[in-house]
C-alpha cells in the first residue's frame, strides 16, 4: 500500500501541489482589492480543493498521453512506464477527480462551474495537443495557471475579472509559468540554458512593480506593499540560493540538472504568489494568506527529495 501511495504522488508531481493553492488564494485577495470588500472564506477551501483536484487530474492525464514518448525515452521511473500503475487506473483516477471538481463547483455557483470546465479543458487541450508545440504549450500551460487565478476571482467578486488587480495577478502567472515552461522544454536531454535563466528573476521584479503600481490605483496600503517587497526579495534569494548561477556557468545541464532547475523554479511560485497576496491584501492578506503560503515552502522542499517534480 505504501509503495503505491509513493507511485500515485510521483504521478501527480506531489512536491509541486503545494504551489497550487496560491493561485485561487491570488485571485481572491485581486477581486477584494478591486471591490474593497472583504473576502469571502467561506468560499475558500473549497475553491483550493476544486483548483487541487483540476490540477491532479491534469498531471495524471499528461503521463497518460505521454506514455509512449516516455517509454521510447527509457522513463523508466515513471509510474504508468514501469508498470506501477496501469493506464486504466490511472485513466479512471482523471475522470474522479474531474467530476468531483465540476460538481463542487457547480455547488458554489454558475460562473464557477463555467470558470473550473474552462480551466480543466485548458487543462486537457495542453496535455492532449498543445505541449508539443514551441509556443502554444509554454503559453497554454501558463494560461492553466492564470485560469486558476481567475477561478479565485470568480469565486469572490466575478464582476472585477477585468480590473487592474486580477488582469495583474492572472497575467503574471501566466508569464511566469510560460517561462519555466520554456526552460522546461527538451528536459531529457542534455542542452546548454545559458543566460536565459536570468529571464525568471528579472520578470519577478517587473511583475511585482506592476504589482505595486495597480495595487496603489486601487488603494493597496503602504505596509502591504512593503511587505510584498520585502518577501520579493525573499523570492529573488531563494532562486540564487537554489543554484541559478551555476546553471549560468556550467557548460551543458544534464537532465537531472534542468529537473532541478525547473523544480526550484516552480517552487519559487509559492513566495511569488505570497509577495502579490500581501501587495492586494496589505497587512491582513500578508497575515492570512501570505504566511499561509510561506509555510507550504518547507513542505515542499522536503516532498522534492522523494518525488520529482517535473
Amino acid at each position: 500500500m505504501q509503495a503505491k501511495s509513493a507511485s500515485w504522488a510521483r504521478l501527480v508531481r506531489l512536491p509541486n501541489l503545494m504551489t497550487v493553492p496560491g493561485d485561487p488564494l491570488l485571485g481572491f485577495f485581486a477581486a477584494a482589492a478591486a471591490t474593497g470588500g472583504t473576502m469571502l472564506w467561506g468560499r475558500v477551501p473549497i475553491t483550493l480543493v476544486i483548483v487541487m483536484a483540476i490540477y491532479w487530474a491534469g498531471m495524471i492525464l499528461n503521463d497518460c498521453f505521454d506514455l509512449t514518448q516516455d517509454w521510447r525515452a527509457g522513463c523508466r521511473d515513471r509510474p504508468l512506464v514501469s508498470g506501477e500503475i496501469t493506464l486504466d487506473q490511472a485513466y479512471v483516477a482523471a475522470l474522479i477527480l474531474s467530476a468531483f471538481a465540476l460538481l463542487i463547483a457547480w455547488l458554489i455557483s454558475g460562473a464557477v462551474f463555467v470558470a473550473a470546465l474552462i480551466l480543466l479543458a485548458l487543462a486537457v487541450t495542453y496535455d492532449r495537443f498543445s505541449k508539443h508545440h514551441a509556443m502554444l504549450g509554454p503559453f497554454n500551460m501558463g494560461l492553466c495557471r492564470g485560469g486558476a487565478v481567475l477561478l479565485g476571482v470568480t469565486a469572490q467578486a466575478p464582476e472585477t475579472l477585468l480590473s487592474g488587480p486580477t488582469l495583474t495577478a492572472a497575467g503574471g502567472m501566466t508569464g511566469y509559468v510560460l517561462l519555466v515552461t520554456l526552460l522546461a522544454r527538451g528536459e531529457k536531454q542534455a542542452r546548454r540554458l545559458g543566460r536565459k535563466v536570468l529571464l525568471l528573476p528579472g520578470y519577478v521584479a517587473v511583475l511585482i512593480l506592476a504589482s505595486v503600481i495597480s495595487g496603489s490605483l486601487f488603494g493597496s496600503h503602504i505596509a502591504g506593499t512593503a511587505a510584498g517587497i520585502v518577501i520579493l526579495l525573499t523570492v529573488l534569494t531563494f532562486m540564487l540560493y537554489q543554484g541559478v548561477e551555476q546553471y549560468v556557468q556550467a557548460a551543458v545541464q544534464p537532465p537531472r540538472v534542468l529537473r532541478r532547475l525547473i523544480g526550484s523554479s516552480l517552487r519559487a511560485l509559492i513566495p511569488l504568489q505570497a509577495a502579490l497576496i500581501s501587495v492586494f491584501g496589505g497587512l491582513s492578506g500578508t497575515a492570512t494568506g501570505g504566511v499561509m503560503l510561506i509555510l507550504l515552502l518547507p513542505l515542499s522542499n522536503h516532498l522534492k527529495r522523494y518525488f520529482y517534480s517535473s
